[in-house]
């Protein structure tokens, strides 16, 4: 297994099971007939760069149809077990449908294409399945600077005050509003729409706390 894939396996507790095989390198999935709600158009967020005329599906909302048409009448509560797998670690973890769908949701989108959550292809290239919200804020900012070591090393102008960071979580929030309401046209049931919504809901507590965040981190690292 390369290190850029991620397998994810859900176990109900009534002996369902479902596999998602993911990639991590870029590549815009190809879909045999998408359906109407992966319409760039369709729901279409309110920051998104892409021209209908010129791109006729969302590629977020593309990545996403396996694992939304897998759980459409899910509920959200449901109990399951998760294992993720790479060649890293295996990680086993028992939760709700909601969580476990956040976490996968959280490493296929941004490799999707979509060139606002691309942002974060550098974060799931690493992925840490199930991280929590300190886990999350100290691998956002720690790969955010170290990007902007690099951008110096190139003789570019580094962002050191993470002005840019915090823009992208603004950015997210307002893709959070939007990908949640194209949601809601595809599924009767509330899992993945629920994931959705926590997922970029984890974003937004980024971008709101992220000074307090670092407070915390900075006395347990410099005490």
């Amino acid at each position: 297994m390369d290190s850029a894939d991620y397998t994810y396996r859900f176990e109900f507790q009534d002996g369902r099971s479902f596999e998602f095989h993911v990639d991590t390198t870029p590549d815009p999935p190809t879909i045999d007939y998408p359906p109407d709600w992966a319409r760039l158009d369709h729901k279409q967020c309110p920051n998104c760069p892409l021209d209908p005329a010129t791109t006729t599906y969302c590629p977020a909302a593309l990545s996403l149809v396996d694992v939304i048409e897998t759980f459409e009448t899910v509920d959200s509560t449901k109990k399951l077990k998760t294992t993720v797998v790479s060649a890293r670690r295996t990680v086993v973890q028992e939760s709700d449908v909601q969580t476990a769908l956040r976490s996968l949701i959280g490493l296929i989108m941004p490799t999707s294409g979509c060139p606002i959550l691309g942002r974060l292809r550098g974060l799931a290239g690493f992925h840490l399945p199930f991280s929590d919200r300190d886990e999350t804020v100290f691998r956002v900012v720690a790969s955010y600077l170290l990007k902007q070591y690099l951008i110096g090393l190139d003789d570019g102008e580094p962002d050191w005050n993470l002005d840019g960071m915090r823009t992208l979580y603004e950015d997210l929030q307002r893709v959070d509003v939007a990908f949640a309401d194209r949601m809601r046209t595809a599924v009767t049931g509330d899992a993945s729409v629920n994931a959705v919504v926590a997922l970029f809901s984890l974003a937004a507590l980024v971008s709101m706390s992220v000074d307090d965040d670092l407070s915390r981190i900075r006395e347990r690292m410099l005490g």
